[in-house]
């Protein structure tokens, strides 16, 4: 009995080194792994610097400062001093003196988005007072307005836009209408509720959402430089229906669409700043929809496009216009609060043909 004691101990002994090493690797097992750098970290370290320190240049424009920073609702309004309307009917025309807004709905936009009236967030029921009319408008008012106002183009693939009526001289102005679709798809109760506008067409949001859904099917890497501006919100619009109105589209159809127009080589080589730094804008936004799965093989090819993207295209950033800028941080944001839940290698996460 002593000796087969002795002999047991000795053996113990002699394993204890392993048994410890094995111990180590199921309680490193346990421990959650490091996450993998995001792609384009450093672009987005560099950003975040460089418009940290333009800030104050950004105040001008608060629809982009909106992106990436806090917009102060009283400055906002300050920005807005000049803006002013004209009535077209029962309809308006925003501009600050002959020029209309840049983008259909923008102003609303702005102020559904950052005004904030007894400091919460405002709604179509509060009135705005332009200072140039001395006067206020509800919101409610500019909303049913551009209703009548936005409209189909004919023809295939064309994308919603906008047309204004300025009273005096009875100067006609067609810009696009992303913005105003924004606002319309958050503020509708029901996507299939038809109303009439001007041209008598019988929209609603399902039927505009159509529209937009059928422009993005069209689009190819070859869309450097597009002519509407709508063209570049796209993503954003379809993710955004999808969310109010699940099931209405595809959101895996809509990343598939995108990879294959924007995450290309010819796009890195051919597109504009403004344009690559939207692309990466709705990149991030896919990524942070809960509903898409990302194969491996697709989560290498957005790895892999940003890198080279971020050597090739944005090594300096000191010429570009700020407002693209806010663009392509709020999108490298996106892909680094998300990329976690997405890296390669996610359990759960194959490949059909297991790569």
């Amino acid at each position: 009995m002593l000796a087969l004691s002795v002999s047991f101990s000795s053996t113990f002994r002699s394993l204890a080194p392993l048994m410890a090493l094995g111990c180590g690797l199921l309680a490193a097992c346990d421990r959650p792994l490091a996450a993998a750098a995001a792609p384009g970290a450093e672009l987005r370290a560099r950003l975040e610097r460089f418009l940290a320190g333009r800030r104050a240049e950004l105040e001008s424009h608060p629809d982009h400062l909106g992106l990436v920073f806090p917009v102060d609702s009283k400055r906002l309004v300050e920005t807005l001093a000049r803006v002013g309307y004209e009535r077209d009917g029962a309809d308006f025309v925003l501009a600050s003196g002959a020029i209309s807004e840049p983008h259909g709905g923008g102003v609303l936009s702005l102020l559904l988005d950052h005004w904030r009236p007894d400091g919460r967030a405002a709604t179509l029921e509060d009135r705005f007072y332009f200072r140039p009319n001395r006067s206020d408008l509800a919101l409610r008012q500019l909303y049913d307005g551009y209703k009548r106002q936005i409209y189909l183009p004919a023809g295939q693939g064309m994308l919603p836009r906008m047309r204004f009526r300025f009273p005096e001289g009875g100067k006609v102005v067609e810009i696009d209408a992303f913005e105003f679709l924004r606002v319309l798809i958050a503020n509708e109760p029901d996507p299939a509720i038809t109303w009439t506008n001007h041209s008598d067409q019988t929209l609603s949001v399902d039927r505009l959402m159509r529209a937009v859904e059928s422009a993005h099917e069209r689009l190819d890497d070859s869309d450097a430089e597009p002519k509407d501006h709508s063209t570049l919100h796209l993503v954003e619009l379809l993710l955004a229906y999808h969310e109010r109105w699940p099931g209405r589209i595809d959101p895996d159809a809509i990343r598939d669409r995108f990879l294959a127009y924007a995450i290309t080589p010819e796009m890195i080589h051919s597109g504009t700043a403004e344009v690559l730094a939207h692309h990466v804008e709705s990149l991030g936004r896919l990524l942070a929809n809960a509903d898409i799965r990302w194969t491996r093989r697709q989560r290498r090819r957005v790895a892999t496009w940003l890198a080279t993207l971020e050597d090739e295209r944005f090594e300096t950033l000191t010429n570009l216009p700020l407002q693209e800028l806010c663009h392509l941080l709020l999108g490298l944001r996106l892909v680094e609060e998300h990329w976690g839940g997405t890296a390669p290698g996610a359990p759960g996460d194959r490949d059909p043909d297991g790569v």
